[in-house]
């Protein structure tokens, strides 16, 4: 405790004055006995504690009344084991949340990052001049300005970026603690803490947190704002549970359907609006109505230009629910944007190893219809005209090098059965996985010599272009069926979903073995129920940027029924879409994280535009551009070259979901898709008491409003004034004084009273 104005706490001392008074009357009487003493001597006797109890209590009163009143004018504060701060300048470190949860809204239809930023305006507003304001965001920006800029620094936050990392931002914090100068430090936590979930993983590490904040000297004040509330509140939130297609890749003029499926909490509208848009430009709306929370709608998609672009779907409600209309809670989960790849039709040679005039009498017949299933009827001058992603053609067996010579060269080539390739042709094929970037699929039957394999099949440094070595011919009388329970290849995964096709029910009769190389390991992606090798995959990590992918069995229906089963279609054109165009096509960054494109060599100027419309320029190191590895892209027709090289752009800066438009100066124009993360989609309701012991184990002082943050933080710079409870004491004292003094007297008067009755 300190006083304001110390000097005149020196007037407490008064309160000797009544003391000694009182000290001089005690000994100022004299005894006297005189005849009717034996009268009052028992009742005396009999009041004497009570009276002296009186007298101390009449003293203790008249001494308060000066020391209370020397207090009162002292102005004494509460301040803790340590001084007020007072106006001294504080370096705060201000951890704020700024994430899609955020852009939930309260009832005032403002959402919570308004609030948090109106908090902080505040804050800053009450700090003193001089003081050092760091805005650490959870989409990683770092503003560090005075309190009397942080306005414009305040304007520029927006709900978006990563989902907010409690820890890291911390660590961030007391970084910046550490390194300023000034003694007094302070670190403000505001966050909805919607996405962190809270698991029990963070809490056991909040202590560890709270060590590494003590550590620094002199040690910050944290301080954790709540801006929840007490309880939860009511919510209204439309939002998109699940968008599925085939697939992200398709052909031009291929139209893709896609399921859109969208869900209620709370009140839901008659009927909902889903609009699909396609780089920007809307392409369809449909009105589905709700029934049972749900909506549901498959949208036709189709896309002519190759390249990459971004299909973008929103909901939201069409009609009022009651006359006071009906309000989205949680915008960010209305909408949801992904990646399309379209590329001209992947040209595969087949190669048969038996061919044949019959229908499907050859190898590759199966094959054949399973990648052009659309092409089945067409005319030979409409093919153009077909939806396949595959252009199949046949190539006669030895003429592989022949017939690349009059045109380009293909994505896929495929070698059904073959006994024994011409060495030409095994030249070639080298040079068409190594140093092309091809994908060469080899399968086995009765006529493959594995021998000849194993000696012309390798490249200059000897090493085998098979990823396993063929072995021995194998019938199996009663046929073996396909082992699902790892199905986890990508291409391969979705055979695990039973409602979305299946291998099971397919049999082998017939196979020839394969057997691990013991100078490399293969990438077994399917076996059978006996635990044979069924399908090897190998390249690109193995010296070359093309793949090869070895199957045990045929391709028709002379040792397997898998040929006759619908999910050879899907099997086949998923696999060699896999290899055959870079995989990372489906993976859609979130929010925060980086963009990584495949470029030509010398495009390094481009034009970027962002989801919010702005656009800017960016030139990026392309010396550095190159170090990044892309997969290979094989037939793609808009960028093979700057696939191949491994030329890779690297966007760092998504801090909002939806599409980016990226156009170089020779006017190539590549799409790419950002969506809200997982976690801010889905927030979490955490009670008041978990977050109030986070903040304990954080070490921070919980503060469950605005308005209790700014009374501590006022108590800790000025301490607690107390001089209104002393006035009010002193008050109490010299009203109650008068009356103790005139009750102590009239007891004495009555005492003697009675005695002498």
């Amino acid at each position: 405790m300190t006083f304001l104005n110390g000097l005149l706490a020196a007037g407490a001392l008064a309160f000797t004055v009544p003391l000694v008074i009182h000290l001089l009357f005690r000994n100022r009487f004299e005894t006297l006995d005189w005849g009717a003493m034996r009268f009052l001597q028992s009742i005396l006797e009999r009041n004497r504690r009570r009276m002296k109890l009186r007298n101390w209590l009449l003293l203790l009163i008249r001494c308060a009344i000066p020391i209370l009143l020397a207090f009162c004018l002292a102005r004494p504060v509460l301040t803790g084991w340590r001084p007020p701060r007072g106006d001294r300048p504080v370096a705060l470190a201000v951890v704020l949340d700024n994430s899609y949860t955020m852009a939930a809204r309260e009832a005032d239809d403002t959402n919570r990052l308004d609030v948090a930023l109106r908090a902080v305006d505040r804050i800053v507003g009450s700090l003193a001049r001089g003081s050092e304001i760091t805005l650490l965001t959870s989409d990683g920006a770092v503003r560090a300005a005075a309190p009397v800029a942080i306005a414009g620094q305040l304007a520029e936050i927006r709900p978006g970026g990563a989902s907010f990392d409690l820890e890291s931002l911390v660590g961030k914090a007391i970084g910046v603690a550490s390194q300023s100068p000034l003694p007094d430090r302070q670190i403000l936590i505001l966050s909805d803490h919607a996405a962190t979930g809270y698991t029990q993983t963070l809490l056991d590490g909040l202590p560890g947190l709270r060590q590494r904040i003590e550590s620094v000297m002199p040690t910050p004040d944290v301080a954790w704002l709540d801006l929840i509330g007490p309880g939860p509140t009511p919510f209204r939130n439309l939002r998109i549970h699940r968008v599925e297609t085939d697939s992200n890749l398709a052909v031009p003029g291929q139209s893709v359907p896609w399921l859109v499926e969208a869900r209620i909490d709370g009140p839901a509208p008659e009927t909902v609006d889903v609009v699909a848009r396609v780089n920007g430009e809307v392409r369809s709306r449909h009105s589905e109505p709700m029934r049972d929370g749900v909506a549901r709608a498959v949208i036709p998609i189709r896309i002519d230009t190759v390249g990459r672009h971004v299909v973008e779907f929103s909901v939201s409600a069409s009609r009022d629910v009651g006359a006071g209309g009906w309000t989205d809670d949680f915008p960010p989960d209305n909408q949801m944007a992904f990646p399309v790849r379209v590329f001209d039709p992947i040209d595969v040679w087949l190669v048969d190893g038996n061919p044949s005039t019959k229908p499907l009498g050859s190898d590759t017949d199966y094959l054949a219809l399973a990648l052009s299933p659309f092409a089945i009827g067409l005319r030979a001058e409409d093919a153009s005209a077909s939806a396949d992603r595959f252009r199949p053609r046949k190539v006669p067996f030895g003429r592989l090098t022949e017939t690349q010579r009059t045109g380009d060269w293909p994505a896929v080539v495929v070698l059904a059965d073959v006994a024994r390739p011409s060495a030409a042709d095994a030249k070639w094929l080298v040079d068409f996985v190594r140093n092309q970037g091809g994908t060469l699929v080899v399968f086995g039957g009765p006529s493959v010599d594995s021998e000849w394999y194993e000696r012309h099949l390798v490249d200059e440094s000897g090493n085998a272009l098979l990823p396993m070595r063929f072995g021995e011919e194998r019938l199996l009388e009663h046929g073996v069926t396909i082992d699902e329970s790892r199905l986890t290849y990508p291409p391969l995964a979705i055979f695990g979903d039973r409602e979305k096709g299946t291998l099971s029910g397919t049999a082998f009769r017939g196979l020839l073995e394969m057997i691990p190389r013991s100078e490399r390991e293969a990438n077994v992606i399917l076996r059978l129920e006996d635990g044979q090798p069924l399908i090897a995959v190998g390249g690109g990590e193995d010296g070359g940027w093309g793949r090869v992918i070895q199957f045990a069995s045929t391709c028709n229906d002379r040792w397997t029924t898998l040929p006759l089963r619908p999910s050879f279609v899907p099997l086949m054109q998923r696999l060699l879409l896999h290899v055959s165009i870079a995989p990372d096509s489906g993976v859609v960054p979130t929010a925060g994280q980086p963009i990584v494109f495949a470029v030509a060599p010398g495009e390094s100027i481009w034009n970027v535009t962002t989801p919010d419309g702005r656009s800017r320029r960016w030139e990026f190191d392309a010396d550095a551009a190159t170090d990044q590895p892309t997969p290979n892209s094989g037939g793609e027709g808009d960028e093979p070259d700057a696939a191949a090289k491994g030329m890779a752009a690297v966007w760092t800066d998504t801090p909002d979901a939806g599409g980016y438009r990226f156009e170089s100066e020779s006017g190539e124009v590549v799409w790419a898709a950002v969506q809200v993360a997982e976690a801010d989609r889905k927030p979490a309701v955490i009670d008041q008491e978990t977050r109030r012991d986070a903040a304990g184990r954080l070490g921070a002082s919980y503060h469950e409003s605005l308005d209790a943050y700014l009374a501590a933080d006022t108590e800790q710079r000025f301490g607690r004034g107390i001089w209104q409870w002393l006035l009010i004491a002193l008050l109490a004292a010299m009203i109650l004084e008068p009356f103790v003094q005139q009750y102590r007297g009239r007891v004495r008067r009555g005492g003697v009273d009675q005695a002498i009755t």
